[in-house]
């Protein structure tokens, strides 16, 4: 899966729209794979 980096205008501009970004935030089958790790 490709992504493209947010840069600080794109983060600002969220920030007007109301949205909120999370760094470094995982999800789908690699966040099951971290869970399961720390288990």
């Amino acid at each position: 899966m490709y992504m493209t980096r947010l840069t600080d205008n794109h983060i600002e501009e969220l920030d007007r729209e109301g949205f909120i970004v999370v760094p470094d935030f995982i999800s789908g089958q690699r966040l099951a794979q971290l869970q399961a790790a720390q288990r």
